[in-house]
């Protein structure tokens, strides 16, 4: 679907989920990167009241530089409500308490663990509102399980998940996004100085290329296969694929009518 349509087709489907359950308020988190920008963006022509909430470590700082500025620029005069929760003593809370200290697992524990508070803020939020969360997760990072869960994956509704970051790209441009969001470095701001593509190992447009090429396969003989690195990034997204597979579903349930049954993610 080209861009131009998408955009009133992913709006239309953000208000008809909201109004048949009768929800006046949107939450979205917004971290001053383009997923939750764009999103931010089709909430607010759903004609529903949005609250976009900032979560960076503190008012002063935050892992990935300017984020709290770009979110502030993406809600300035916009008729959005903005509310910002710095993160930091509930995540010294956690951590005074001994969790996600655990070696040299520390920093992605951690990492995991900001986003989980973050996940609970804006739950709260919707919660206070009766309102519902909505996803900033795309195509390229939930298709390999790119997120944290019970984190950035617990929402009630995810506008973007069959959407590659390319076309989000695209939207954000339609959508008169700050430029200085849209040229910002993917960054989910576990800790300092992380960026997506630097964790992942390839960029959004590799990502991008190997899940299309897998799908092109199920469908047409051949491997697409050119080069060393093409080997490389098939390889990552696979292995992504599979040890991320109890994300990407509901989680296994015991059946008492049928104990042999196996409930393994697929």
């Amino acid at each position: 679907m080209e861009t131009k349509q998408l955009i009133p087709a992913v709006v239309k489907w953000i208000k008809d989920y909201a109004d048949k359950a009768n929800i006046e308020f949107v939450v979205v988190g917004v971290s001053g990167g383009i997923d939750s920008a764009v999103v931010c963006r089709l909430c607010e022509l759903t004609g529903k009241k949005v609250i976009a909430v900032a979560m960076p470590l503190e008012y002063t700082r935050d892992s990935c530089p300017g984020s709290l500025q770009r979110a502030m620029e993406l809600t300035d005069d916009r008729g959005v409500t903005i509310i910002v929760k710095p993160i930091r003593n509930i995540l010294e809370a956690y951590l005074k308490e001994g969790c996600a200290n655990a070696g040299e697992k520390a920093q992605l524990l951690q990492g995991n663990l900001r986003s989980r508070i973050r996940a609970n803020i804006l739950y709260d939020i919707a919660g206070a509102y009766g309102g519902i969360v909505v996803g900033t997760g795309n195509k390229d990072e939930d298709e390999i399980g790119y997120f944290t869960k019970g984190g950035d994956g617990l929402v009630d509704i995810c506008p973007l998940s069959l959407v590659h970051k390319s076309q989000v790209r695209e939207m954000a441009k339609e959508l008169d996004v700050p430029q200085s969001i849209i040229d910002a470095v993917p960054s989910a701001g576990l800790w300092d100085g992380q960026t997506d593509e630097q964790e992942l190992g390839m960029t959004y447009d590799e990502v991008e290329w190997a899940l299309k090429a897998l799908e092109e396969m199920k469908t047409t003989p051949g491997w697409p296969i050119e080069s060393d690195r093409h080997m490389e990034v098939m390889s990552k997204v696979i292995s992504l694929q599979s040890k991320n597979k109890h994300k990407r579903h509901y989680p296994p349930v015991f059946d008492p009518d049928n104990p042999e049954r196996s409930y393994d993610a697929q």
